[in-house]
């Protein structure tokens, strides 16, 4: 396997900050995950920049029955990445390079309509393989977890990794549980 590198920065966006579903360690996030997105780009490995991404009628779907909390609405901004994290975003988007005998951009930006979300595998699985895949951003509801089982589903090999402290969530033993079982099937989390 290659020894590449992903990086996936799960829903760093202004509603989880600032917004509805804010809280202060997510802020506190802003400056680590950016400096681990250009270690993580300098090294030749890719990011990927995982959204939690809603429609209007979100409050009618399964999920914003058992979370009525409008959020990450598509078109509003609070759906956009926070602060710094979307200007480089932007800027490591446009750093292209030769990946598998094509041209490549380092840093991926994508969607995601649920916790997880199968955008991410896609991404995984065609840009890979990844010796390593790790996780960072803010825990909410499963996103942590679900994307840990969806990049270990999608690159068997890979080595799934989180950072403790480039996570954050407002429930810390909803935090610790998902870290736990992010442990238990295989995945490796360090401080």
């Amino acid at each position: 396997m290659a020894g590449r590198r992903l990086l996936i920065v799960i829903d760093c966006q202004r509603d989880f900050v600032e917004g509805p579903l804010g809280f202060a360690e997510a802020a506190a996030l802003e400056s680590p995950v950016c400096e681990a997105a250009r270690a993580c780009v300098a090294e030749g490995g890719d990011v990927l920049f995982l959204l939690d991404s809603h429609e209007q009628k979100y409050l009618l779907t399964r999920e914003g029955r058992r979370n009525p909390v409008k959020h990450a609405i598509k078109g509003t901004p609070g759906h956009a990445l926070y602060g710094k994290l979307a200007r480089l975003a932007d800027e490591l988007t446009l750093i292209q390079r030769h990946a598998g005998g094509r041209i490549a951009p380092a840093a991926y930006v994508t969607e995601k309509g649920a916790a997880g979300g199968l955008s991410a595998a896609e991404i995984v699985g065609q840009k890979g393989p990844y010796a390593v895949v790790e996780l960072c951003g803010i825990e909410t509801q499963l996103s942590l977890l679900c994307t840990a089982v969806i990049a270990s589903a999608a690159s068997p090999e890979s080595e799934i990794l989180v950072r403790r402290r480039l996570v954050a969530c407002a429930d810390r033993e909803a935090l610790e549980a998902s870290l736990a079982m992010i442990a238990r099937l295989g995945g490796k989390v360090i401080p």
